[in-house]
This record gives C-alpha cells, structure tokens and sequence, in this order.
C-alpha cells in the first residue's frame, strides 16, 4: 500500500471495524471520492487492506462459491418486450452447462436460478458477471410468491461511477437467507457476445478473485510494457527501422 494511503485506511479500518469487509470497501470508495485520493487508486488500496485484515478475522467465511451447474434455467426473448412478471410465467428451459454462451444474437435472454436449495448458510453471497462488455444486466429477486423482493442494473449501460462497485467486472450484494425460498431473475441483452459467466459467492471468495484478477491483468499488461521498452532501447541503439516497425505494430 502507498504510504499516503496508510493513515486513511487504518482510520477507515478503525471506524468500521466488526462489520464486513465489503462494508468497509464502500466507506473505502465514498470516502475516496471526498478526499484528495483518488477514487479508484483508494479502492485497489482498500481491496489490498480488507484481504489482508479480515484473513486474519476470527468470523472469517468460507472461500467458496455456489455450484450453479444443474440450476440454470433460461428463456429466450426475440422481441426483447417482455416485463419481468410476464418474463417469469414462461417456460424456461435447463441449460446444462456451467458457462452460459448462446454466441451473437440479438434476442433478449432471461435467466432463472432458484437459490433456495444451494444456500444452507448465513454467509453473505454475492453476485458477479465476469464478462465485462454486456450492455445491459437486470436481476430481480423474488421471492416464493413471485413477488419482487430487489430490482438492480448492471452492465456498461451504468457508468463506472454509478456503479455499486466500480471494478471491472459486475458485482452487487445477495441478501439470501437460509430456508427461505427465493429466486433470481436475470435479464440479459447486449451487442457483443451474449456469454455471461455467473457466479454466486461468498465475500472471502469474492474477494480472493479480485485480488487475483487484478494481478493478472498486471502480468498482461507488465509483459507488453517489457517488449515495447526492449524494442525501443534496440531501436535507439542499432537504427534498425524494422524495429520501429515493430514497436508501432
């Protein structure tokens, strides 16, 4: 951590000690966006922090995330004029594999998970779609009934600063509870590839997959930065044209 950083998130850390780390990430976040630090510099800062310090917490979860094989159902939406309450008197069908993909389309999917028998916990979950480019993400929670318990917006159609979380994937807060029944209801529309990559899991677990996303976008990036200052340094040195050619390409 930057040492500039460090009297803030030992303060933060203070303040909010005894709640959960996520809980700490969004003080992180507000409060990056009041102070001189910036807002995302704080937030890669304050995920190091929650990592290290609630490794060490006694009420620590379990690093897991839910088997969602097998419960996954899905209905497709050509028009894409469905309501959500109209979307769910449909009959979906199973999707047997782990990873949702349907390739290039222009139909609206919506995607049906009854979470009711795959939480036998009361640790936190959370949802996350790692697949950074789909426009639009809407998932409503209801409950046994069918009556709507939560709405919320993912996608690029949200601004990064509008986000719940503004990283680079999307995630939000599950408030699921043990032996109680309930479902999700995604709605999925988006110009590129309509994969959407789901995963329900705890904070630990969540946390964990940041924290090792972040460093192999770092590796990707750092290995380029190495190719193109050897390149340039032999370029300098030799005159050799193609190298240039190189760098540019």
């Amino acid at each position: 951590l930057k040492t500039t950083n460090v009297f803030h998130l030992a303060k933060l850390y203070q303040s909010t000690k005894g709640t959960n780390s996520f809980k700490v990430y969004e003080c992180a976040r507000l409060y990056g966006q009041r102070s001189s630090v910036g807002p995302y510099e704080f937030e890669r800062d304050v995920l190091s922090l929650a990592v290290v310090l609630f490794a060490h917490s006694s009420s620590i979860q379990k690093d897991e995330s839910l088997p969602l094989k097998g419960h996954i159902y899905y209905y497709e939406d050509p028009e894409g004029t469905l309501s959500w309450q109209e979307a769910n008197q449909k009959a979906f069908q199973f999707y047997p594999k782990e990873r949702i993909n349907f390739g290039f389309t222009s139909s609206v999917f919506w995607f049906k998970i009854n979470v009711s028998s795959l939480v036998n916990d009361s640790f936190q979950r959370w949802l996350m779609v790692t697949y950074p480019v789909l426009n639009e993400i809407d998932l409503y929670h209801l409950d046994g009934n069918g009556h709507l318990i939560e709405y919320k917006r993912m996608g690029t159609s949200v601004a990064r600063q509008d986000r719940e979380y503004p990283i680079r994937n999307f995630l939000t807060e599950l408030r699921l509870e043990k032996d109680t029944n309930s479902t999700l209801l995604l709605r999925v529309q988006t110009q590129s590839s309509m994969q959407v990559p789901l995963s329900i899991s705890t904070t630990a677990k969540i946390l964990s997959d940041i924290e090792s996303g972040s460093l192999r976008i770092g590796i990707y990036y750092g290995i380029f930065l190495i190719i193109f200052l050897y390149n340039a340094l032999i370029f300098m040195y030799t005159k050799d044209p193609n190298y240039l050619r190189y760098i540019l390409f």
